[in-house]
């Protein structure tokens, strides 16, 4: 039962971004920034704190304690991709109602120029996401771990690292690719 409670919770967590996104997308006059972020943290804290105090946690409560006081967090990281696919979706509405205007279309150009920027921002996110996950999943170290904890520590602490890693490379390749269309440009 608390399983299937928790399903439908995380659930309805993972449906929040995309929801208010998409009755941003057909009514942004009634759904403002600021309704849509201040709904996204309270529901998503809300969420956030039933999971947790459904569930049983070996670490004596740190789990529910830290959902208290950090579940809008969560509901933040989950909402920056849905964020990206929304200007995604929206850059390709405003490229389509231009060309059938007639306007010219800066949104392809502009998403060019500004690709190098994009890759470095992209790669931060990347990075300051793995210390996230690290800090959310692996956490610290325990003392005294028993193998399955030792165990799991080292999976997560993996996967942290690979996509910090994956964050420096894409970090880097911003400025080769800028260099690399400077010199297109110029030849």
């Amino acid at each position: 039962m608390v399983s299937t409670v928790t399903a439908i919770l995380l659930a309805l967590f993972a449906a929040l971004p995309p929801t208010l996104l998409g009755f941003r997308v057909f009514r942004p006059s009634r759904m403002p920034w600021w309704a849509l972020t201040a709904i996204l943290i309270i529901l998503g804290e809300i969420l956030i704190v039933a999971v947790a105090m459904l569930n049983e946690t070996p670490d004596g409560g740190a789990a529910k304690v830290f959902a208290l006081f950090c579940g809008w967090l969560y509901a933040l990281l989950w909402f920056l991709p849905w964020l990206l696919v929304y200007g995604l979706i929206q850059g390709v509405r405003r490229w389509r109602w231009n060309r059938t205007a007639g306007l010219p279309r800066p949104g392809l150009r502009v998403a060019v120029d500004h690709m190098p920027l994009l890759l470095i921002a992209l790669g931060i996110v990347l990075f300051l996401g793995g210390f996230v996950y690290d800090v959310f999943c692996a956490g610290i170290p325990y003392q005294d771990p028993t193998p399955e904890m030792s165990a799991r520590y080292d999976f997560h602490s993996q996967i942290a690292s690979a996509i910090r890693w994956i964050g420096v490379i894409v970090f880097l390749s911003g400025p080769v690719v800028g260099i690399a269309r400077h010199f297109l440009r110029r030849s």
